[in-house]
C-alpha cells in the first residue's frame, strides 16, 4: 500500500485503488488492441480513481499517449508526467487560454472552423499541436462528414498555427450489437479522413474506438483506441457480455464501517419519510456513506457486504449516512463493510440506479480518501 490520497484521510468511507489491477487491464486492452496505440483516458479524476496516481502507474507499464476533458485536467497530467508524453484535451478550450496550450506541449481538439479561428486569433505566432474531430453521428461536437465539413477542416488545418497530429471521432452505439449506427459511423469517419487526404491534409493518428469499440469493432481500431472505463475495470454497457470473461477486474473497492448498532422495533421505521417500516425487530448497523459522499438516494434498496454476507440497505440513502439490515449477524461497531467489491459489483448498483457503471463512481467525491494499493 503506498499510502492515503484525498483531502480526508482519517474518514471512515474508503476507496482502494488497486494499481495491479490497472496494470493488468492495460495490458489486456494491449493484446485486445494489437499493436495499436493506447490513449489512455484519465478525465474526471480518471473516472474518480485518482488521475495522478493512475497516470503514474500506465506511464510505468508503457502508456505514453493520455487524454483529459478540460485544460485543468491537461495540465495536472502534464505536471505529474513531465514531458515525455503526448496530452489530448478531447472537448473545448477557452481560447482565452490557448497560450497555455502551447506552454504545457498540450494538444488541442479542433472541431469546427469557427473554433479553429478563435484559437488561431489567441494563439498569435504561437503553435499548437491539435486532432481534428469529425461527427460521425454523436451530433455532439466535430466537422460534418461532408465535403463542405472537410473543406471548414482543411481551412482550419490551414491557418498556421496547428500542428494537425490525429484525426478522430467517437461511436455512439459501439456497446449495442443490435444498432447500425456503428457500420455507418466508422464508413462516414473513413470517408472523412480520406477527403481530408485528398486536400492535402495529412489526418495524423487516426482513431475512433473508445471501451466498447475497442472490444466489438477490431476492424476499426485504426491506429489508436482510447480505453477509458474498461482500463478501470467497470463494464462499459449491459448491453455487452461480461468483461470479466476476457480477464478484467475492477480497480476500485469502495469499504466503509459500522458506526453505530440499534435495535428497531416492529412497527417502527427508517430514515426519511418513513418509507420503510420493520415487520419484526430489526438489528440496523448504520454506516457514516451517503449522497453528500456521492452515493446517491438512488442506490436505496442495493445491498452491501458485512461478516460474509449480503444485507439490504433500508429506508432512504441520507446526506451522511445509510443504514442495513444486519439481523441475525455477528456485528460488531466498526466492522468493516463492502459496498463495491468483486461479488457486489458496481454494475449491480448502476443497473439498480438506472445508470451507468462510468457514472456511480465518477459521482464520489474528495469526502472519500483514495487508497492507492500497489503490488
Amino acid at each position: 500500500m503506498s499510502g492515503l490520497g484525498g483531502s480526508n484521510p482519517l474518514a471512515y468511507t474508503r476507496a482502494y485503488i488497486d494499481l495491479g489491477r490497472l496494470r493488468a487491464n492495460y495490458g489486456i486492452i494491449s493484446r485486445l488492441s494489437g499493436a495499436k496505440r493506447l490513449l489512455c483516458v484519465l478525465k474526471a479524476d480518471a473516472y474518480g480513481c485518482g488521475a495522478v496516481a493512475c497516470a503514474r502507474a500506465l506511464y510505468e507499464c508503457g502508456a505514453r499517449d493520455f487524454a483529459a476533458a478540460h485544460i485543468d485536467e491537461a495540465i495536472e497530467l502534464r505536471n505529474t508526467l513531465g514531458r515525455g508524453c503526448g496530452i489530448i484535451i478531447l472537448g473545448s478550450t477557452q481560447p482565452e487560454y490557448a497560450d497555455w496550450l502551447a506552454e504545457y506541449d498540450i494538444t488541442q481538439t479542433v472541431y469546427s472552423l469557427a473554433y479553429a479561428r478563435e484559437l488561431a486569433r489567441h494563439l498569435g505566432q504561437r503553435r499548437i499541436k491539435a486532432h481534428l474531430k469529425a461527427d460521425t453521428g454523436m451530433n455532439r461536437i466535430g466537422f460534418d462528414c461532408s465535403e463542405s465539413g472537410a473543406d471548414e477542416a482543411a481551412e482550419a488545418a490551414g491557418l498556421g498555427c496547428f500542428d494537425i497530429t490525429g484525426t478522430f471521432s467517437h461511436l455512439a452505439c459501439a456497446d449495442d450489437p443490435s444498432s447500425a449506427l456503428t457500420d455507418r459511423q466508422i464508413g462516414r469517419f473513413k470517408s472523412f479522413v480520406e477527403s481530408l487526404r485528398r486536400r492535402g491534409v495529412d489526418p495524423g493518428t487516426v482513431h475512433i474506438c473508445a471501451s466498447s469499440g475497442i472490444i466489438r469493432c477490431p476492424e476499426a481500431h485504426f491506429d489508436m483506441t482510447r480505453p477509458g472505463v474498461i482500463l478501470y475495470g467497470m463494464q462499459p454497457s449491459d448491453t455487452m457480455d461480461d468483461i470479466r470473461k476476457l480477464g478484467f477486474l475492477p480497480v476500485m473497492r469502495l469499504e466503509s464501517r459500522v458506526v453505530a448498532l440499534h435495535t428497531v422495533r416492529a412497527g417502527e421505521s427508517v430514515s426519511y419519510g418513513g418509507r420503510w417500516t420493520a415487520e419484526k425487530d430489526t438489528l440496523v448497523a448504520t454506516l457514516p456513506i451517503g449522497y453528500g459522499d456521492g452515493f446517491v438516494r438512488a442506490y436505496s434498496g442495493m445491498t452491501v457486504e458485512i461478516c460474509g454476507e449480503k444485507r439490504p440497505i433500508i429506508g432512504r440513502v441520507c446526506m451522511d449516512q445509510c443504514m442495513v439490515d444486519v439481523t441475525g449477524l455477528d456485528v460488531k461497531l466498526f466492522d468493516p463493510v463492502g459496498i463495491f467489491t468483486d461479488g457486489n459489483r458496481v454494475e449491480d448498483f448502476a443497473a439498480h440506479a438506472g445508470t451507468i457503471t462510468y457514472e456511480c463512481t465518477c459521482l464520489l467525491n474528495s469526502r472519500i480518501p483514495r487508497i492507492y494499493i500497489d503490488r
